[in-house]
Parts: structure tokens; C-alpha cells; sequence
């Protein structure tokens, strides 16, 4: 792969470079978006580094996601003494512009070095809200994707050119994703049934290579998964207890993955895609011996047949197991999907090169380049303006937009904040709090849970409980902002029947307890 990228043009490393510099720029005006799951990946690292090992900011094993980006984390503050919120705001910036280098090495691939549809992939990536949203965000994603990529380019190489390298690339790249999100293990079975296809005229060698590659890159997902069942005696931790029914999933994948090529006005009303699907009908019906003749008895490429595959694969995985009500009804939230978006967007450039030969068959070869680029100039327009409303919410928030909860001023500049070094920065303190991250991220240790209404295996707990148990190790504090969103915990008020509360600092958002048991 390393030949191939030594080829790419240098308009693209370009593109990719700019794309590293956006991201920078614009986290360097006040850090990186940071949600719970940023402060899970943080604080693992830190721990990791620090040789406590993979647990999180309440003490708890990190179960619930794979090891490989908190474990990236502490390599480089172990080697190079930069600690992981830095760093992972570097590597996600990285992460972006290789998403963007990536995708155009698979666009002029696949869609024949033809410029302007080359350009608008990459345009389409690097204006893209939602992949630059996740990469100035701490989060798993941008690597996962950049895996992503390079597995489908890693597959062309294999299916073309029978490449050994690219295969063993194809089982190093789809290890990797596994341990950097579970649901990597979609790439494995993406993969098997793409070698199989690929070697159809030589079954038993495709059998062998798929048997061979799926064996081997889940492996290591294999052994992580061991560890987790020997550490907590769950295989992939317990989610939360709620559950979004898979019809939900599948219209809340469509309404959102519609809006990655069509704006939300438009996108957002059935006539619309009534008046699309009509004309496209109409296109077909009219123009279908044009279309028919050259596709028949053409079996699609393989690399084609796994840019459909893949996004199939994976959006149905994540119908049947997305159960959080977080992402539900929030718009922009659309970062579970966004592996899909980018081979949508090559099998979306494909069908449009298609229908304008179909709809201008006649036309001559520059005529329909001129289309082309008007097309390509008339959508970009879209995600740019996306892009630009994200900047400057991120820049008059004074926090990125999007998926950011702590790195806000709602957290940096509340009272409660400002006040806790003075009260918790005795090391012998036991802490609490209904936001344990925001205080991990202000004092940098470990906070301990406090009493749910159920336990980390989703058993159901009554308050009484707890009593006699909590707040165990003296002396403790609780802090506690307001408004409270915590549905799995108990209230201030039920807190007070299991220990005395004794005010230590309050204000408006919130306030510090000295907590006795009673």
C-alpha cells in the first residue's frame, strides 16, 4: 500500500494537509469537544500510563469498548510525555486528514481517475460536518474510519492483482478495527464473503483464504474478549438497560444517512423523494436499453460488490444492536452510521456518472463534463455551508458544537468547578458525584459511583440497599451539578436518607456535601 500512496498526487496530500491544519485550528482555540465516552478513553489512558491498568474515571474495568485507542493514548504519553487529551486531539486531526488522503486514493481507484469525480469525493469528505465533527471530538471513530478505508483499498489491491501483502494487510487492518470499535468485527464477515466472491472461478481457494482471514483477524477481538470475561465476567460489558427497538434504528438511519447527500429542507419532506424516485423511473424506463445493453451479463467488480456489501452489513448490525436513547431524535448525531457515508458516496458518484449518460446520450463528451461539474459544484455548496454554521457555533459557544459536554462553559466556568480543588484536593478524600467526569477532568482522580437503581450487570437496586454500604470510606464529599439528567441514579433527596449532607459550598448550578453516614 505504501507504493501506492508514494504515487498519490500531490494535489491530494494537498487536500489531506489542510484538512490536518482545519482541525488543529480550530481545537486549538479552546481544547477538543470532550463527551462521556472521551472522558472513558482519557482517563483509561491515563490509568494505563500510570500502571493502574484499563479502568476508567469511577475505577470501573473498561469493559464496554475495545482497547486500542486508550491504549495508543498511553503509548504516547509513555514515550513522548504528552498526556492523552493532547494527544488524542493531535491523532484525530491526523486521523482526518488521512480520511481524506484515503479517500481519494479509493476514489480515483475506483472511479477511473476521472478528475472532477475524484475531486468530488474528497470535497464531499473534507466538507463533510459530521466526519470533521468527530475528529475535533475525542473519539474512537476517526481511526476506525481511517481503517475502514484502508481496508476497501486493501481489498481492490487483493481482488485486482491477487496481491499477498494487500491480504495480509486486509487481516492486520481488520484486527486493528475490531479492537478499536466492536463493531469492526463487520469488516471481518464484509471481508470473508468479498474473498469468497472474488475467487468465485476458484471456490475452494476463496473458501481457504476467507477461512484463513476471518480466523486470524478476529483473534485479537478473540482475546480481548477472554480478558473481559475473566475480569468482570461479562464478554462486552452491560449497556444500559433501555432499548431502542430496531424499526427505530432503521428509520432513524435513513432519515440521517439522507441528509449526507440531500439537505435537511429538502430531505425532510416525502414529496421530495416522491418527485425523485418518479424522475429516476422515468429516466430508467425511457433510457433502459441504453442501460440494460451494457450491464447485461456483467457481473459487478469485486470491490464494487463490497462498496454495496459493506454499508449493508454494518447499518444492519447497528439496527439490531444500537439500544441507546442517546443518539435518538438529535439531529446532528449521526457518528454510529458515519462509516457507511463513505461508500455510499462512491456508489453515489457511480449512479450519477450513470444518469447523465443516461439522460444526455447524445451529448457530447465535453457537454456532459461541463454537467458534471456543475453538479459537483451546486452539492458541495451543502456540506460547506454545514461546515461553516459548525465553525461558527464552535467558535461562539466557546467549545466544539456537536458532540461536546465538558469542555464547555456550562462545566469550565460553573461554580461548583471553580470550587473543587479547594475542597477535594486532599488525596485521602473519597469523592462522589452524579457528573464523575467532570470532576476526573478538573482534578484528574478517580470519583466513585454513586448508589444506581441498578448495578453495572443491569440487576435492579433498591435504595435501602445501599444502606449501611454508602458512602463507605470516610471522609467522602458528593459533589453534584445541576440539573441532574442522570436517570440511572437516585435523587439528591433519596441520597439524604442513606447519609447526612452537610453543605459545603452551593450555588446555583450545584453545590459540595460533606457527606456521615447515618
Amino acid at each position: 500500500m505504501l507504493d501506492r500512496i508514494r504515487r498519490t498526487p500531490l494535489p491530494l496530500v494537498a487536500v489531506a494537509i489542510v484538512a490536518m491544519v482545519m482541525a488543529i485550528a480550530l481545537t486549538s482555540l479552546n481544547g477538543p469537544g470532550l463527551s462521556t465516552d472521551a472522558v472513558n478513553y482519557l482517563s483509561t489512558a491515563d490509568n494505563v500510563a500510570r500502571g493502574i491498568g484499563f479502568r476508567n474515571f469511577e475505577g470501573d474495568l473498561y469493559v464496554l469498548w475495545p482497547p486500542l485507542y486508550p491504549a495508543i493514548l498511553a503509548g504516547i504519553e509513555l514515550l513522548f510525555g504528552v498526556g492523552p487529551q493532547v494527544s488524542a486531539s493531535l491523532l484525530n486531526a491526523l486521523a482526518f486528514g488521512g480520511i481524506v488522503l484515503l479517500m481519494g486514493i479509493l476514489a480515483r481507484r475506483i472511479l477511473e481517475r476521472d478528475f472532477i469525480l475524484c475531486s468530488w469525493a474528497v470535497g464531499g469528505v473534507l466538507l463533510s460536518t459530521s466526519t470533521f465533527a468527530i475528529s475535533v471530538n475525542v473519539a474512537s471513530d476517526p481511526i476506525f474510519i481511517v481503517l475502514a478505508l484502508s481496508f476497501l483499498i486493501l481489498f481492490d489491491r487483493y481482488a485486482r492483482d491477487g496481491d499477498r501483502a494487500s491480504y495480509v494487510g486486509l487481516i492486520a487492518v481488520c484486527g486493528l478495527a475490531c479492537l478499536q470499535r466492536y463493531i469492526g468485527a463487520t469488516l471481518i464477515l464484509v471481508g470473508s464473503v468479498g474473498i469468497v466472491y472474488a475467487r468465485w472461478s476458484r471456490p475452494r481457494q476463496g473458501m481457504g483464504e476467507a477461512a484463513v482471514f476471518a480466523g486470524l483477524s478476529v483473534a485479537p477481538l478473540g482475546a480481548w474478549i477472554v480478558r473481559n470475561y475473566l475480569v468482570s465476567g461479562t464478554f462486552l460489558g452491560v449497556r444500559d438497560p433501555e432499548t431502542w427497538k430496531p424499526m427505530e434504528n432503521l428509520l432513524d438511519i435513513g432519515f440521517k444517512a439522507a441528509r449526507w447527500f440531500v439537505p435537511y429542507q429538502l430531505s425532510s419532506h416525502p414529496a421530495f423523494w416522491v418527485v425523485l424516485v418518479v424522475g429516476l423511473a422515468v429516466v430508467v424506463l425511457v433510457r433502459r436499453k441504453r442501460l440494460v445493453r451494457p450491464l447485461a451479463g456483467v457481473e459487478p467488480e469485486p470491490i464494487t460488490f463490497v462498496l454495496i456489501l459493506f454499508p449493508i452489513i454494518y447499518l444492519a448490525a447497528m439496527v439490531v444492536l444500537t439500544k441507546s436513547i442517546d443518539h435518538k431524535n438529535i439531529l446532528y448525531d449521526d457518528r454510529l452510521y458515519l462509516p457507511a457515508y463513505f461508500p455510499l458516496l462512491v456508489l453515489f458518484l457511480l449512479v450519477i456518472r450513470l444518469m447523465l449518460r443516461l439522460v444526455l446520450p447524445e451529448a457530447a463528451s465535453r457537454m456532459r463534463r461541463y454537467a458534471l461539474l456543475g453538479a459537483a459544484a451546486v452539492w458541495l455548496l451543502f456540506p460547506a455551508y454545514g461546515m461553516y454554521k459548525f465553525w461558527v457555533r464552535s467558535i461562539n459557544d466557546k467549545g466544539i458544537a456537536y458532540y461536546n459536554i465538558y469542555n464547555t462553559p456550562t462545566y469550565q466556568d460553573s461554580a461548583v468547578t471553580s470550587n473543587l480543588k479547594t475542597w477535594v484536593s486532599d488525596s485521602d478524600l473519597a469523592v462522589y458525584s452524579n457528573y464523575p467526569a467532570a470532576v476526573y477532568l478538573e482534578t484528574r482522580r478517580i470519583v466513585g459511583s454513586l448508589p444506581g437503581r441498578a448495578d453495572f450487570y443491569g440487576v435492579p437496586q433498591p435504595l435501602e440497599g445501599y444502606a449501611g454500604r454508602w458512602p463507605g470510606r470516610l471522609p467522602a464529599v458528593l459533589v453534584w451539578y445541576e440539573p441532574n439528567t442522570k436517570r440511572n441514579l437516585y435523587s439528591l433527596s433519596e441520597l439524604a436518607t442513606l447519609a447526612e449532607l452537610r453543605p459545603l459550598f452551593t450555588s446555583g448550578d450545584g453545590a459540595i456535601y460533606a457527606l456521615t453516614p447515618r
